[in-house]
Parts: structure tokens; sequence; C-alpha cells
């Protein structure tokens, strides 16, 4: 996204800013409440099985702590979350980062994170 900043205000207010002055932003360009949404790690291309560039899916982990291949339809995504339009549920388990080791039916175990 190329975005244009132009400073609106009168010129006597920002004329002493200097060379070099930088301006922080953030940019929305998408927005929703209420949407369910998982790390985008979790989330990868099925491409190989379905020729479709846009076919997404993400690893569920099931009741007997199996890995389950589960399809979902992405509406968006940043660095951190994607948007799960259709696929998952509020509460399904999902597996992030998901190696070469893990295929639909593989038993798994969760580990413990530690926050830093």
């Amino acid at each position: 996204v190329n975005v244009l900043i132009d400073i609106t205000s009168p010129p006597e207010q920002w004329r002493a800013l200097g060379d070099g002055y930088r301006v922080g932003v953030r940019i929305v360009a998408l927005a929703r409440d209420d949407v369910l949404r998982v790390p985008v790690s979790a989330v990868f291309p099925r491409t190989q099985s379905t020729g479709d560039a846009r076919a997404m899916a993400v690893f569920v982990v099931d009741a007997d702590r199996r890995a389950r291949l589960r399809p979902v339809e992405v509406g968006g995504r940043n660095g951190e979350d994607a948007w799960i339009v259709s696929g998952l549920r509020a509460g399904d388990r999902v597996i992030v980062y998901p190696g070469d080791a893990v295929e639909d039916g593989a038993r798994v175990e969760a580990r413990e994170t530690t926050s830093q």
C-alpha cells in the first residue's frame, strides 16, 4: 500500500521540524469486529492438493490429540493474525508453525510455552 502523508497545519507550526523528521504511522486497511482469529503462523497454503492458489488450511487438534487437516477460508490477515471466515469454530485448538512431521492423523502433544 502506497501512502502519501502531508502536513495540513500552517507552516509556522511545523517549519522547525528540520531535515530528516520522521512520522510513525499505523495504517488500518481492514477492520472487523467479532471475527474468529488465529495466529497467522497456523495458516498455510494447500495448493499442492487443490491447485487453487487461494486454498488455505490449518491443523486442528481433536479430542484424541491427533492433528486434523482443516480447510479454511481466510478473509484477511496481518503480521500476527488471520481472520477465518469459515472452516473453524471458536474454541478449536490449532497448531502454530506445523512442521513437516505434522500430517493429518498424526498424534500431537501440547507444549508449555513461556512468554518473554
